[in-house]
C-alpha cells in the first residue's frame, strides 16, 4: 500500500496506545435522526456502549500464556443511569433519553429497568443498556468498504501511517 511521507507529529503517535471509544465511520450513515442526517450523540452513546462490552484482558499466568478476557461490569448488562451520561456528555438528560430511544429504534440496543439492592437498599428503575451484538457488527462491518471510498483513512492498528486508496 502507498503511503505519505510521515512528519512530526504522525511520528510522534507511532506506537502511542489509544484508549477509549472508537466511532467507525459507517455509523454516521446509519445512526441517523429522522431527516436522514447524522446523530452525533446517539453515535457518542453507542462508542460509549461498545466500549463498556469489549473484553478486558485478564493476565493469568498459570494458563501458559492463554490470554483470558473478562467484562468491565458485574451484572448481565452494562448498567448506567441517564444522569451519568448527561454529565459525561454534556447534555441534558432529555437528550441521553431521545437518543437511547433512537438506537434502540434502530435494534442496535436494548434497555431495561430493574430493581436492585445494593447496601441493603432497593433501587427502583435502574437502567441496564443490552448490546445487539448481530446489529453492532452490521452497521460496523461496512466500514471497511467506506474506507476504499475514501481518500485517507486512519489504520487502527498501532504503528502504521495515514494511507491513500489506490
Amino acid at each position: 500500500m502507498k503511503g505519505y511521507p510521515i512528519n512530526r507529529v504522525v511520528s510522534e503517535l507511532i506506537g502511542f496506545n489509544f484508549t477509549g471509544n472508537v466511532v467507525p465511520r459507517s455509523w454516521y450513515e446509519v445512526i441517523t435522526r429522522e431527516n436522514g442526517k447524522a446523530y452525533p450523540l446517539a453515535i457518542l452513546i453507542l462508542a460509549e456502549t461498545v466500549y463498556w462490552y469489549r473484553p478486558t484482558e485478564v493476565k493469568n499466568e498459570h494458563k501458559n500464556g492463554e490470554a483470558q478476557f473478562a467484562k468491565k461490569f458485574s451484572a448481565d448488562k452494562w448498567q448506567i443511569s441517564y444522569r451519568a451520561l448527561a454529565d459525561k456528555f454534556c447534555v441534558s438528560k432529555g437528550q441521553i433519553k431521545t437518543a437511547i430511544k433512537r438506537l434502540e429504534s434502530l435494534g442496535i440496543i436494548d434497555c431495561e429497568f430493574r430493581n436492585i439492592h445494593v447496601a441493603g437498599q432497593i433501587l427502583n428503575n435502574v437502567l441496564f443498556i443490552g448490546l445487539n451484538v448481530e446489529m453492532f457488527k452490521s452497521i460496523t462491518s461496512s466500514q471497511g468498504e467506506e474506507a476504499e471510498k475514501t481518500d485517507t483513512v486512519i489504520s487502527e492498528k498501532p504503528n502504521r501511517s495515514l494511507k491513500k486508496s489506490i
